[in-house]
C-alpha cells in the first residue's frame, strides 16, 4: 500500500468516525426516523416543517421530513412501515385503527396518537362570477370535491352524493391543476383542508371568490357517516379577501401519530423539545392565522379526550403527565412504563 493510499484511508476513517459521532451523540445512538406530513402545496406543510425542526433538537432523534400524500395515504404508509411519524386526521386515525371503510380488514392496532393540535376545518369556495350562492346550486356544475386521492375528496364526495343528494361534475387533478382549472374557468371552485388555506388565500389575491357556507345540518349528515368525528366550525369574516361575513364549515382534528416501534423515551423527548413555551411563541409569530392552537393547554385538551378509541403513544402519556395533565386510563397503551 503506497503512502497516498494510506493517507486516503486515514481520511476516510476519520470522516466515518466523525459522522458516527454526530449520529450517536458521543455514544448515545439516535433514532433516525421519517416524518411525513402534508402535500407541499398545503398550508399545513410549513407548519409541520417548523414543528419538526423543533422536535429534531432532541438528542435522541434525527428526523427527515417528507411530503405527504393525504391522511389516507399517510396511514397506509404507516401501516406498511414506510414512515415512523405522520400527520393524520382524527377520522382517518380512527378508521385505520379499527379497520373500517378505506381500511376494511386492515386494522392497524399499533397506531398511536402523539398529539392533536388543531381543528381541521375545510374551506370551499367558488368563483365570484359563477352566481353560485349555496352548496345545493353546485348540482351538475364543474367543481372539485378536493385534490384527487386526498381525504378531502373522499369526505365531500360522500357528503354531497350520499348525504345531501347532489352530484357535481368532479374534476380529477392535484392542487396545482385545481388552481389552473379555476383560473381558466374550467371549474368553479374546490374544497381544501385548512383555514386560512394557503392556496385559496393566494388565489383570492388575483381572482374574486365566494366562500361556501356549510350549514349545521350538513355537519349532522357527515356525522351520520362518521359518528362524532365532525364539528360545525365558523370561518371568521375577513379570513379570505372579499369574505365580509362569517361562514359555516366542517371540521375534524389534525395531529401526529407513530407506533410502539418508536420507543417511549424518544417520543417523549421529541414532544419535550417541540412544545416549549419559546417554540409555541415562535409558531404563533410565524403562523398568526392559527396562533390560538399553539398552546400546550389547547394541545392537551384536543389530545386527551377519554372517548377517542385510539391509544396515545407511551411517550405522549409520559409528556402530558409530566405537564400535570390527567391522562384517561382508556388512552394509555399497554406498552406504557
Amino acid at each position: 500500500m503506497n503512502k497516498k493510499t494510506i493517507n486516503n484511508t486515514i481520511v476516510f476513517i476519520l470522516i466515518a468516525c466523525f459522522f458516527a459521532i454526530g449520529i450517536t451523540g458521543y455514544g448515545q445512538e439516535k433514532f433516525i426516523g421519517t416524518f411525513t406530513s402534508a402535500a407541499a402545496g398545503s398550508g399545513w406543510f410549513p407548519i409541520y416543517a417548523q414543528m419538526i425542526i423543533f422536535m429534531d433538537k432532541s438528542d435522541k432523534v434525527m428526523i427527515t421530513h417528507t411530503e405527504g400524500i393525504g391522511s389516507i395515504g399517510n396511514a397506509k404508509r404507516m401501516a406498511d412501515g414506510e414512515v415512523d411519524f405522520s400527520l393524520l386526521s382524527d377520522s382517518v386515525a380512527l378508521r385505520s385503527y379499527q379497520g373500517i371503510d378505506d381500511f376494511e380488514d386492515e386494522a392497524f392496532t399499533d397506531l398511536r396518537i402523539m398529539y392533536f393540535f388543531s381543528p381541521m376545518p375545510f374551506t370551499g369556495f367558488v368563483r365570484a362570477d359563477s352566481e353560485i350562492n349555496s352548496i345545493e346550486e353546485l348540482e351538475g356544475k364543474p367543481f372539485s370535491y378536493g385534490a384527487t386521492g386526498l381525504e378531502t375528496e373522499k369526505i365531500f364526495r360522500q357528503l354531497f352524493e350520499d348525504g345531501i343528494g347532489i352530484k357535481v361534475k368532479n374534476f380529477d387533478g392535484d392542487m396545482a391543476m385545481e388552481n389552473e382549472a379555476v383560473r381558466a374557468n374550467r371549474i368553479l371552485g374546490y374544497f381544501r383542508t385548512g383555514c386560512p388555506e394557503t392556496g385559496i388565500v393566494e388565489l383570492s389575491q388575483t381572482l374574486d371568490i365566494r366562500i361556501l357556507d356549510i350549514d349545521k345540518k350538513y355537519v349532522e349528515k357527515a356525522n351520520e357517516m362518521y359518528p362524532g368525528m365532525y364539528n360545525h366550525y365558523i370561518i371568521p369574516a375577513g379570513t379570505y379577501k372579499g369574505q365580509d361575513e362569517p361562514k359555516g364549515s366542517l371540521a375534524g382534528l389534525l395531529g401526529s401519530v407513530s407506533t410502539p416501534d418508536v420507543a417511549q423515551d424518544i417520543v417523549y423527548d421529541m414532544l419535550k423539545h417541540g412544545f416549549t413555551d419559546e417554540n409555541m411563541d415562535e409558531l404563533k409569530n410565524n403562523f398568526p392565522g392559527r396562533k390560538d392552537v399553539f398552546t400546550i393547554e389547547n394541545i392537551a385538551e384536543l389530545s386527551l379526550s377519554p372517548s377517542f378509541p385510539v391509544p396515545l403513544h407511551a411517550g405522549a402519556v409520559q409528556f402530558f403527565k409530566e405537564k400535570g395533565y390527567e391522562v384517561p386510563d382508556s388512552r394509555i397503551p399497554p406498552e406504557y412504563k
